[in-house]
């Protein structure tokens, strides 16, 4: 897990489960999920500057995770990804 800081909020790359700091509770909290990390960076950042919460994640399994443990409102996923595919992580939630 990795944390960087994005405006006065935080975008978490999320592992095994990360908590974002800094955020107001009326902030929409959204994980990005996305095997490419060129994707994920420019998504997290086009959402940070729009003063959303960013939470990301690099497969479905850990966005899975995400969203079980209460770290997303929203989620923005990649269709094909390896381990778990956008569409499965969809079905799952």
């Amino acid at each position: 897990m990795t944390n960087q800081p994005a405006d006065a909020r935080q975008s978490s790359t999320v592992g095994a489960a990360a908590t974002p700091s800094h955020e107001d509770a009326r902030t929409p909290r959204v994980l990005v999920v996305d095997d490419s990390p060129t994707v994920l960076r420019l998504v997290a950042q086009v959402l940070s500057n729009a003063k959303y919460s960013v939470v990301t994640a690099t497969n479905g399994a850990d966005a899975l995770r995400c969203v079980q443990g209460g770290m997303a409102s929203i989620v923005v996923s990649d269709w094909v990804m390896p381990e778990m595919t956008g569409l499965e992580l969809c079905r799952a939630i």
